[in-house]
């Protein structure tokens, strides 16, 4: 396929994705089983599922090799087995391969390069440390005038539009070789990076929890009477609305000042007097938002920043292929086979039928 369509062989994608099955096990087969119980994609946790690993080639969205796993594995297992399909598949691997955060963990990362291949794998938590990534945007928004700005040009008017800015350096990084078990050192790129649309998108979501805030701090200025609860100390209520507070994601931009009344059995009772959103605070919230963080180790001659984000940026690709073999063309699921290699061949054979679709729609 590759080689008779003259397919480019520089980039590589990888993802897994669920699917489940309308059967059950046996607790005697169930070690050896490709079925289990895991984070459903289908949101159906109450089904057993298998899990396929896809790998995919750029710039088609060509699928390059299928897996098919328990579905109770985690992902972060998966990309190593992908890679080494898809390498043997291609016949070398000087590629970059691209995947989400799971491909983080940094024996994957080692992996990629001690192989001599490159990686380019979005940097979030449970694989980075949530203060080390906040320190990073801190540096970044402290170095505005280095920022590298992401353009488009809309084809039909010429207008230039930003999609996003990014702050990057070079670090050295240290992990046990696969194979050779001593330390092993390459370098790689950190790209901070602030996706303009997902800020708007995020902002416009904190402006939503904001108004649902202040209906629930309204309800606490109401005047205690009957069927309402009455707060007999102010730190009773503060407890309260720190809570509303931090469920909200308002900490410290929106600020509670509480007043107390007398009340008839010689008690206090507290209520919130008023509450107002600091601006400055509610600016800085906002340009906090949007950020992620991107790892990779290629070769700055072989691919500058900008194209390492335009590149990532491309992710949709592989999830449509993916939602064509779960739902819109190909219809894997539900599916109703008991026999597990059974189950297998049906997801082998629409695999192929995924790879015709695709390249069809390629070539036309």
């Amino acid at each position: 396929w590759v080689t008779l369509y003259e397919l480019p062989t520089a980039t590589t994608r990888h993802d897994s994705t669920t699917v489940s099955v309308y059967q059950d096990v046996d607790e005697e087969e169930e070690t050896d089983s490709i079925l289990g119980y895991g984070h459903s994609k289908d949101h159906r946790p109450d089904l057993k599922q298998f899990k396929v690993m896809l790998s995919t080639l750029d710039p088609v969205g060509l699928p390059l090799t299928c897996q098919v796993v328990n579905g109770k594995r985690a992902d972060d297992k998966l990309y190593i087995p992908s890679y080494e399909s898809a390498a043997v598949a291609l016949g070398h691997r000087r590629f970059l391969a691209v995947g989400d955060s799971k491909m983080g963990a940094i024996g994957t990362r080692c992996y990629l390069a001690a192989k001599g291949s490159f990686y380019l794998t979005a940097f979030r938590e449970p694989a980075a440390d949530a203060v080390e990534l906040a320190q990073w945007v801190e540096t970044a928004l402290a170095h505005e005038s280095e920022w590298q700005h992401l353009e488009q040009v809309n084809e039909h008017t010429g207008e230039i539009k930003t999609l996003a800015h990014i702050y990057a350096w070079e670090r050295e990084q240290t992990a046990v070789h696969p194979e050779r078990n001593e330390p092993f050192t390459w370098q790689e790129r950190v790209l901070v990076t602030h996706s303009l649309a997902l800020q708007a998108g995020m902002t416009k979501n904190r402006e939503k929890s904001c108004q649902r805030l202040y209906q629930a701090l309204d309800k606490l200025a109401q005047t205690p009477q009957r069927g309402r609860k009455r707060y007999r100390s102010q730190a009773e209520l503060i407890e309260v609305t720190d809570k509303l507070l931090h469920k909200y994601k308002m900490t410290g931009v929106v600020n509670v000042t509480y007043k107390s009344q007398p009340h008839p059995d010689g008690g206090e009772r507290w209520q919130v007097a008023d509450y107002h959103c600091d601006a400055a605070a509610w600016e800085k919230m906002v340009s906090h938002l949007g950020w992620q963080v991107y790892l990779s180790n290629a070769a700055t001659d072989l691919y500058t920043d900008l194209d390492l984000v335009l590149t990532y940026r491309r992710q949709p690709r592989l999830e449509r292929g993916i939602s064509r073999l779960k739902s819109r063309n190909l219809h894997i699921r539900p599916v109703f086979l008991h026999d597990e290699q059974r189950i297998c061949a049906l997801t082998w054979l629409l695999f192929l039928a995924l790879r015709v679709v695709v390249l069809l729609e390629f070539r036309v």
